[in-house]
């Protein structure tokens, strides 16, 4: 149940909402454990894809080590196309 005005507040959140529609994904789908995953966007993607790859190989770890249940998902690799990964650096020269 989400009050009125629930909202993610920052990255941390997001990539919790992501990771637990991930396992709930997976869980009602196990044959996909033992397939590759692969993390794909543009634009924008750049900022928050790497940020949820990183996340999902925190929590396979934790996974692993028996600290957290779930699944452990096969991040195979992270695509990114014309993404905006540090806009600032990537745009200087527009400025």
């Amino acid at each position: 149940d989400y009050e009125r005005d629930y909202f993610d507040q920052d990255e941390d959140m997001i990539m919790h909402e992501v990771w637990v529609f991930l396992q709930v994904l997976y869980g009602r789908n196990p044959q996909w454990a033992r397939l590759p995953l692969y993390l794909a966007g543009e634009s924008y993607a750049g900022h928050y894809l790497p940020v949820l790859a990183a996340h999902v190989l925190d929590q396979n770890a934790a996974i692993r080590n028996g600290s957290l249940p779930g699944t452990v998902l096969n991040l195979a690799g992270v695509a990114l196309g014309d993404a905006w990964v540090m806009p600032v650096l990537q745009f200087a020269g527009d400025i």
